[in-house]
């Protein structure tokens, strides 16, 4: 097992501490009030590591402050540390420090910004090599598990720990679970085709889900099946039928016994009838030629009418944008205002002296010399932050300036928008009325042929018609064939109605056959349900021995991996428990204890060991016992930091 110590660490202006040099043992005690630097200690140790404190951020405040908690200028913060890796010595030493640049033709030096110095065993590395040496003995995210007591419950995401467990955990195969419940032996199959019981539960679920969209559909269609079914008496209506088919033939027979032989009168029916299509067929091209006149006048209106909608969205669409361009008009004109106001406050500024210039080490009042140094400087800062404020704000009132003239320039440009839309609309309805009245003054023409053929049907209708016996006859004929028209109409009815018998059967035998397919859906559905419980229960069972399995390596902690829900399932967690408390119940003793108990059992997975700081040690009366250097930072009434 790596083991890594701490043998001591220097402070040089960091984070408040001037001078400070400490020799740590196997266990080292650190004293004092609170604010006197003992948290800062370890935030050395791992700003020296990670460049982070150690709260885990990378962006803290590393220079030392004034009593105006300005940062004092032209020094330099170091940390330096020897630790011993398996019993090499290594020391490390980060420095920070700002840069200052004389520029060309200017007496004094500008701050331009800071830099940081790494050293290994006083040889120089970039801040990659660095990192790269630091890697070799103390990865960064093992590190913070092995330090801090309170990182892997606290500070670490529940994901994350989660993952960490299992990673300890050994392995557990499928066929280790079913063994110890012969209950799931049918899962075995399912297994075979995906090796994953988080995939067999989806699976399962997305076939459950399409029998249960199936079987919902169904009652609908049976239903559906049940209302397409009407109930008639059909034996009637065959025996109507056979009658009134039977009267039919009794009048075609009557109908031939009244037509006479007549070549003479035969020759002028079939002049009659000839002349009768051909009216028919002139009738049918004229009505057809007019008709195709006026859906095309139709078309046309049509079109106008979805150009003048176009039209109509388009002026809606500029009366809105112009009234958002107004809206944020007003606004800009406030922000101007505004920026305005800002710019006269910031301009009448003037600069006052409020410090008393005393110094911050003897508390006694700085000499002449520098007191006028101090004022120079302090105007000077003044001025140049006035001047910087003045151009943010006259940066930002143009900005608002060029806005609103963008948007005069906008709403002129819908207003435009707006006049065409309106002209296009009052011109696309001037043409609408135009093809509308064409509509109604458009009539068929037939043409002079018509006219001439209707008048020589006329005379060949009054000869045909002339005689009075065949008139009479006629007459019958006429009759017969109105009542044949009727009882043709009835028998059409009846057949179309006795169609129904065949849909009533086919509707029948479809009943039976959803039904059938319902009874099969529900046993599929049954049959997917029993699986899902041996799933779950195969989930429940590994949850057990997984829990049992990680939990079996710790001494004072358990966790809780799983939690079961109302509906029956399992919802994945890792929350840590101190005697069955959860972790952020307990009070900071037993966090501490149980976090030194997580830290022994990482530390043994990942065969490391590294120093453990307990922050707050005076409100824990024992700790457990660790193979971990433990610094320990007591908060007592020592006036300054105090080591033992």
């Amino acid at each position: 097992m790596k083991r890594i110590e701490l043998s001591s660490l220097s402070f040089e202006n960091f984070k408040g501490i001037r001078s400070l040099q400490i020799d740590f043992n196997k266990i080292t005690n650190v004293y004092g009030e609170n604010a006197t630097g003992k948290t800062t200690i370890a935030d050395g140790f791992y700003w020296l590591l990670f460049d982070k404190d150690s709260s885990d951020r990378k962006d803290f405040e590393i220079k030392t402050l004034s009593i105006d908690n300005l940062p004092i200028h032209g020094i330099e913060h170091t940390v330096t540390g020897t630790l011993f890796v398996d019993g090499t010595k290594k020391t490390l030493q980060k420095i920070f420090k700002e840069k200052w640049t004389k520029k060309r033709g200017e007496a004094k030096e500008i701050f331009t910004g800071n830099e940081t110095l790494f050293y290994i065993n006083d040889i120089p590395y970039s801040q990659t090599d660095y990192k790269k040496q630091i890697n070799e003995f103390a990865d960064e995210n093992i590190f913070k598990l092995i330090t801090d007591p309170l990182y892997f419950s606290q500070k670490l995401k529940w994901q994350d720990r989660r993952n960490i467990l299992f990673a300890m955990k050994g392995s557990i195969s499928s066929a280790d679970i079913i063994n110890t419940h012969r209950e799931l032996a049918p899962l075995i199959e399912l297994l075979n085709v995906e090796n994953d019981i988080d995939k067999v539960r989806k699976m399962l679920a997305n076939k459950k889900k399409k029998l249960n969209d199936d079987l919902k559909g169904i009652p609908v269609r049976i239903d559906e099946c049940y209302k397409s079914i009407k109930e008639l008496d059909f034996n009637s209506m065959t025996s109507q039928l056979k009658i009134k088919v039977n009267r039919v033939n009794e009048i075609e027979q009557l109908i031939t016994s009244h037509l006479k032989i007549d070549p003479e009168r035969a020759e002028k029916e079939r002049q009659y009838k000839t002349l009768n299509n051909e009216i028919a067929n002139i009738k049918l091209k004229a009505d057809s030629l007019f008709n195709k006149q006026i859906a095309d006048l139709n078309s046309k209106i049509n079109i106008k009418e979805g150009e003048i909608r176009t039209e109509r969205a388009k002026l809606s669409s500029h009366q809105d944008q112009i009234a958002n361009l107004e809206t944020e008009s007003i606004s800009l004109e406030a922000d101007i205002e505004k920026c305005r106001n800002e710019w006269i406050d910031t301009q009448g500024k003037e600069f006052i002296i409020t410090d008393q210039f005393i110094c911050p080490t003897c508390n006694r009042l700085l000499d002449a010399i520098d007191i006028e140094k101090k004022k120079t400087e302090m105007q000077e800062n003044f001025n140049l932050q006035k001047a910087k404020e003045l151009d943010k704000i006259s940066v930002r009132g143009n900005g608002y300036k060029t806005r609103k003239e963008q948007i005069g320039n906008q709403i002129t440009s819908h207003s435009n928008g707006i006049n065409t839309s309106s002209k296009n609309i009052e011109a696309l309805q001037l043409e609408i009325t135009s093809l509308n009245e064409q509509i109604i003054t458009s009539k068929p023409q037939y043409g002079d042929l018509y006219s001439e053929l209707i008048a020589e049907s006329a005379t060949l209708e009054k000869e045909l018609f002339e005689n009075t016996m065949v008139k009479n006859s006629e007459n019958i004929v006429e009759i017969l064939n109105a009542e044949k028209k009727g009882l043709q109409a009835e028998i059409d009815s009846l057949k179309l109605e006795l169609r129904q018998k065949d849909t009533n059967d086919l509707s029948r035998a479809r009943i039976k056959e959803l039904e059938e397919q319902e009874r099969n859906l529900a046993g599929q559905i049954a049959e997917l349900e029993g699986q899902e419980y041996l799933s779950d229960k195969f989930i429940k069972t590994k949850v057990g021995m997984l829990e049992e399995m990680i939990n079996a390596k710790f001494k004072y902690v358990k966790f809780k991996l799983f939690e079961n829900l109302i509906n029956g399932g399992i919802q994945e967690i890792c929350e840590p428990l101190i005697n069955g408390v959860p972790f952020a119940d307990a009070n900071n003793a037993a966090k501490i204890n149980a976090g030194i108990d997580i830290i022994n059992t990482l530390s043994e997975h990942f065969q490391i060991t590294a120093p453990l700081f307990i922050d707050n040690r005076e409100s824990i009366n024992d700790i457990i016992e660790t193979q971990a250097q433990v610094i320990n930072l007591i908060v007592s009434k020592d006036k300054k930091l105090k080591v033992a």
